[in-house]
């Protein structure tokens, strides 16, 4: 069944339709001027605390007629994210025309809103940019529109046209943007592996840690990469090599007689792909790996934008028999109705609340309580970014089922895992220094 491409709070077409649209211009039609705004709606996040999801939902359902209607049907509109829409101009773009649209866009925002018995005015900060299709790919354009709309809400002046020349930063991300797109191919991305420790001192589990192999800065963390890949759409790609190294990996350290189980996180994109159930089926089959020992890690972040697809995904995921944990626990103010619509095996303790106990008695208090709350549901706990010994003591007192951190080792090449689980074994005590 071919999937809808209409985003069904807002009744906008979602972005895929854009990209789609996007696709056609750079591919199939004469060379052409075209131009996108990326509209950010101004302190978002702070409605969704202050009067709660539902008032932030009934905000983009008046938003998205809103600005359709400020179109007039002339130009594709589109909601990118949560609380991102999109503009395409296809044809005769002129940084004149961007400006007048943003002004559009602008009036749409005028009018209050009136969300849970409250006027609320909301404000919008918008980004345009300009590509000539014979001098790039799409991505390129979506991401310098993106850098603007940055800049319009960094300075407070409602719309910035992106310009190369003052954007040294811009400038910085796009090269690493090309440079991703061949350095994926090119086998550039690596896979590192953190170890978990069971209560009883055991690793059976590890979580794959994405690297860039950047031929001339050397190797970068996933900080430094991870959001060009979201922006360039690179993120499937991404999540797929590294899918295949891990299974690889583990099913040879299965021959080998090592029982692990590997933990791979999921960006918000690859939540929302409904191809990626079956991607994970072939990559499972390819290299024998019974389901259950692979386990997929993903934030409520990643399935803010379209809880409804999200679910599909995740079900069918663990239809599979694959594991699904929550990372970052306890940071998201509606963690508690993730847990209520999600199907879950297992919740990560965010480092945030890990790293002051036994300290702090409030962080000691919040990670019981989430502790005994993932035991009630049937959930397993890992407490991340563990460094003290102390900080372990008390975890392994309050229940945590398994730790994660520098304490016990950094994240590791997997030859170098392979030794450094030889030496816990013949040690026959869990390390609690790395």
């Amino acid at each position: 069944m071919t999937p809808t491409l209409t985003d069904p709070l807002t009744s906008l077409p979602h972005r895929r339709r854009l990209e789609q649209r996007l696709d056609a211009l750079f591919d199939d039609y004469a060379p052409r001027t075209i131009g996108l705004l990326v509209i950010d709606v101004d302190r978002f996040q702070a409605l969704n605390e202050e009067l709660g999801r539902e008032a932030g939902d009934e905000a983009l359902r008046t938003l998205g007629p809103r600005l359709r209607a400020a179109m007039a049907g002339e130009h594709l509109i589109v909601r990118l994210w949560s609380d991102e829409f999109g503009v395409l101009l296809e044809r005769d773009a002129t940084a004149e025309r961007l400006a007048a649209l943003a002004a559009r866009v602008h009036r749409a925002f005028e009018e209050p809103l009136t969300l849970r018995g409250e006027e609320v005015l909301l404000r919008a900060s918008i980004g345009g940019a300009l590509l000539f299709t014979d001098d790039g790919i799409w991505p390129e354009l979506m991401h310098e529109a993106d850098l603007a709309a940055r800049r319009a809400r960094r300075h407070g002046s409602g719309y910035e046209l992106y310009r190369d020349s003052s954007d040294d930063a811009g400038r910085e991300l796009l090269l690493r943007v090309h440079e991703l797109r061949s350095g994926i191919p090119d086998g550039e991305l690596v896979v590192h592996y953190q170890p978990q420790v069971e209560a009883s001192g055991e690793v059976g589990c590890v979580e794959a840690l994405v690297r860039w192999q950047h031929p001339d800065l050397g190797l970068l963390e996933p900080g430094e990469f991870l959001l060009v890949a979201e922006a360039a759409d690179l993120a499937g790609s991404l999540t797929s090599t590294v899918l295949a190294q891990t299974l690889g990996q583990l099913a040879a350290w299965h021959r080998d007689g090592r029982d692990l189980t590997v933990a791979v996180n999921l960006a918000g994109p690859n939540v929302l792909d409904e191809r990626l159930p079956d991607e994970v089926e072939r990559l499972l089959e390819e290299h024998g790996v019974p389901a259950r020992r692979l386990k997929l890690e993903l934030t409520e972040r990643a399935v803010a934008q379209d809880p409804r697809r999200a679910l599909a995904t995740l079900q069918r995921l663990r239809a599979l028999g694959v594991l699904v944990s929550l990372d970052d626990f306890g940071v998201a103010a509606s963690s508690l109705a993730v847990l209520r619509r999600l199907p879950l095996d297992e919740l990560k303790v965010d480092r945030s609340f890990v790293a002051r106990v036994p300290g702090d008695l409030r962080d000691v208090a919040i990670v019981r309580a989430a502790v005994w709350l993932a035991h009630d549901l049937g959930l397993r706990t890992v407490a991340e970014g563990v460094e003290l010994p102390a900080t372990a003591e008390a975890l392994r007192e309050i229940g945590c089922d398994a730790l994660q951190g520098f304490l016990f080792s950094r994240p590791l090449p997997a030859d170098e895992l392979e030794a450094w689980l030889d030496a816990e074994a013949d040690a026959g005590t869990p390390a609690d220094s790395a």
